[in-house]
């Protein structure tokens, strides 16, 4: 990275006043009957919860061997923080019923032209994520500018918190929490659980930039039932082209939603297609993020120009890999991730510059969470954050342009220093 890229003004260390932190027991739980309650404990923060895990895997507790309930709640606070690698490790995987390669499915091209292409003279994509591997977030990320200039204006979010309509004669059961959000132009804790992870944090900021007309879209069914759940996410949905029946809309949702057939019950955007006659092109990330690059030819021989993006897999005679149930099934590769050399997927494609920074704020506290937050927001999600174990003296940080508070925290949560730092 050129120096006329990045550059950054540390100011003296401030230590920071150490206040009261929550209580832990006398000895570190290592089993899951106590263990689980702890990492869910919502009285704490959630870097807390996900401190509460680390130090009893530090201990001997076995993750790894854990129940599928503590690995998607432990790698979901791992998210939060930053420990992607750990996330990535834990987090229960779907594995796809097939391999691509082995059908034949082995070239790869950056898969944005494509989908912008398919989109034209849509009214509707859908694109799913996966909660806590956000590198298929990053892969949306880059999605939504060339998906806003092609004409899509609203960007209908699952994860953002819903309440009760306000407004008399709705047709939607839902409406966005944090109503001051589109003005405000930044995620706080309460404008969604998920949101806190920070490259979904940016997806909010750079959609706000760009234009886009935020819904929320998450049903308040009551019935408990997989069955009212999609019938209330589609129906949501469908209540945005009855009051704009031009609409364009890009909606994010986790896993399976995005599906138009198979599944238990029908899901989301079959029921919205079923409701509304509108077929909406549907791409999944999560399908193939079990799968390694073996076998696969890329378009380029070095370092990905793009490393945030997707690819598709196409064959000898030029089809798409996809299925009846997506149109698209894209490959995201994880490029560098945080700790890696060269290209990471976390720049999210030049929007967000690699930041090194000391580890002198921690002192000798290990391990040690290091979080940087854009001044200008108060109470914002986190830009980024990261946590440095025993031996680790930097963290690599991904920040967008802009003037942030570096802070240190130990493991309760207790603050250690403080810095600013400038990203041009």
């Amino acid at each position: 990275m050129s120096r006329r890229f990045l550059s950054c003004l540390l100011v003296a260390m401030v230590p920071a006043t150490v206040g009261a932190a929550p209580a832990e027991p006398a000895e570190t739980c290592l089993d899951e009957s106590c263990l689980l309650p702890a990492i869910r404990d919502l009285s704490v923060s959630d870097a807390h919860r996900y401190f509460r895990g680390h130090r009893a895997i530090s201990y001997g507790f076995d993750a790894e061997r854990a129940s599928g309930m503590f690995r998607q709640n432990y790698a979901t606070l791992s998210s939060f923080v930053g420990n992607y690698e750990e996330a990535e490790r834990l987090y229960p995987l779907r594995e796809n019923q097939e391999d691509p390669v082995s059908l034949g499915y082995t070239e790869a091209t950056y898969a944005n032209p494509l989908i912008v292409e398919m989109a034209r003279g849509r009214q509707a994509v859908f694109l799913n994520e996966s909660h806590a591997r956000p590198r298929t977030r990053a892969a949306l990320h880059t999605l939504l500018r060339p998906l806003r200039e092609a004409g899509f204006g609203y960007l209908a979010i699952e994860a953002l918190t819903t309440d009760v309509p306000g407004e008399a004669g709705t047709c939607s059961d839902a409406a966005m929490f944090d109503g001051e959000l589109p003005a405000r132009g930044y995620p706080v804790r309460a404008s969604g659980f998920y949101l806190r992870e920070p490259v979904f944090g940016e997806i909010v900021r750079e959609a706000l930039r760009l234009g886009f007309r935020l819904v929320a879209y998450e049903t308040r069914d009551t019935s408990g039932t997989m069955e009212g759940r999609e019938q209330g996410l589609a129906g949501n949905l469908a209540c945005i082209y009855r009051q704009d029946p031009d609409a364009r809309v890009l909606a994010i949702a986790g896993f399976g939603h995005v599906a138009k057939s198979g599944g238990p019950v029908p899901m989301m955007a079959q029921r919205f297609r079923e409701m509304t006659g509108i077929d909406p092109l549907t791409v999944d990330t999560t399908r193939l993020l079990g799968m390694g690059k073996e076998g696969i030819r890329f378009p380029e021989a070095g370092p990905p120009r793009f490393p945030s993006q997707a690819y598709v897999l196409s064959d000898a005679s030029g089809r798409f890999y996809g299925s009846t149930a997506y149109d698209l099934i894209v490959f995201v590769p994880g490029t560098g991730g945080r700790h890696g050399e060269g290209a990471s997927w976390l720049e999210l494609d030049g929007a967000r510059r690699r930041m090194p920074v000391p580890a002198e704020g921690c002192g000798a506290a290990r391990p040690c969470l290091v979080q940087a937050t854009v001044i200008a927001e108060d109470e914002g999600i986190p830009a980024d954050s990261c946590v440095l174990d025993e031996g680790e003296e930097r963290c690599v940080l991904f920040l967008a342009p802009g003037m942030f508070r570096v802070d240190y925290l130990d493991a309760r949560m207790r603050p250690l220093a403080s810095r600013s730092v400038t990203v041009e």
